[in-house]
């Protein structure tokens, strides 16, 4: 009985973890229609994942490759990605933020957010770049505590089948790091209990894949090939030569790999803010934080947006940015910074 008990406390709070459980008429992922979409399970934060059932079968995919979403219950949010798709993007902001500010779904406002993020990104609206960029973050998923459960239920029970459905579900959904693991060993566990050979040889390779270190070499080998791209950036910036440095870079970025574009945008960034074009530094800087908020230089990113902000005399953004920073990086030098610059307008 206890370890019946045990189970259904872990697999209720689970299915609060993952159970969002909305329609959608139709999705567009990669330029692949999607038709028919019965679920939509979960959504990530910046940087993330959808994942969605679609004829039956769960799936996973990054937001990134998300084109459009014909929500049901939420027409509004078609029709930004509509304008959106079509380089409306002034008009697809002010969508994405009036959907983010009426979703009737916590994980609606979160994609709304980050979508609106981006459109403004596009359009030059620098404040509401911001504001979406705030709210997408605080939107965003969190890890959830879990302990292994002390007994495992019989074999073939509803219990451990409806624990197997519940883990699975949540270990697709969550982001990578500690809590997908985690998610997973329970699921090794439950399938082992089961006696599915097959799901136990899966759940082991992708646990071994989860764990694996990136190859040192290639990761070497990739940085290499990105700081030769960027020299002739860094040598124009230098030579104080900034329209060159910005030709260049816009040669280095159909060449970089994705963690190199993040010291392409700091170093546009740079390029721009000594031209006097506080408008487009400020939107590179945000690209920065927006895309790679891991990066080391984010929270320089962070802080240059908030000083550009204020010279724009958009005190709310400016503070809102400054809390942002003091919170997300803390123990950095540029969280100091902003909690100096907080407590200077006290």
């Amino acid at each position: 009985m206890r370890a019946r008990t045990s189970w259904l406390l872990v697999s209720g709070f689970l299915a609060a973890l993952v159970a969002v459980s909305a329609r959608a008429d139709q999705l567009v992922l990669n330029g692949a229609v999607l038709d028919g979409v019965s679920e939509i399970v979960e959504v990530d934060g910046p940087g993330g994942r959808i994942t969605f059932v679609y004829q039956g079968r769960q799936m996973t995919q990054t937001l990134a490759g998300l084109e459009s979403m014909e929500l049901a219950g939420c027409p509004r949010l078609g029709e930004a990605f509509k304008a959106a798709k079509a380089g409306r993007h002034d008009q697809a902001a002010t969508m994405f933020q009036q959907v983010a500010a009426s979703a009737p779904e916590q994980w609606i406002a979160t994609l709304a957010s980050g979508q609106a993020a981006k459109s403004a990104d596009l359009a030059g609206r620098f404040a509401d770049a911001v504001s979406a960029y705030i709210a997408w973050v605080n939107g965003g998923w969190s890890q959830p505590k879990i302990s292994p459960p002390g007994n495992l239920p019989q074999r073939d029970s509803a219990e451990l089948l409806l624990a197997i459905r519940l883990l699975n579900e949540a270990a697709s959904a969550a982001p990578d790091g500690e809590a997908k693991l985690k998610l997973r060993q329970l699921l090794l566990k439950a399938y082992e209990r089961q006696g599915d050979e097959r799901a136990v040889a899966l759940s082991r390779q992708l646990l071994a894949a989860a764990a694996a270190e990136p190859s040192p070499g290639d990761a070497a080998a990739l940085s290499a090939r990105d700081n030769a791209l960027l020299a002739p950036v860094r040598q124009a910036v230098a030579a104080k030569d900034y329209d060159e440095a910005l030709n260049r870079a816009r040669q280095a970025g159909r060449e970089l790999s994705r963690d190199g574009l993040a010291d392409l945008f700091m170093l546009a960034g740079q390029c721009y803010e000594a031209k006097g074009d506080n408008a487009r530094a400020g939107l590179c800087y945000m690209r920065l934080v927006i895309h790679f908020p891991r990066d080391r230089q984010a929270p320089e990113a962070m802080l240059r947006s908030a000083r550009i902000a204020e010279k724009f005399g958009r005190a709310e953004s400016a503070n809102r940015l400054y809390e942002t920073l003091a919170q997300r990086y803390a123990g950095t030098a540029q969280a100091a910074a902003a909690r100096a610059a907080l407590s200077g307008k006290n």
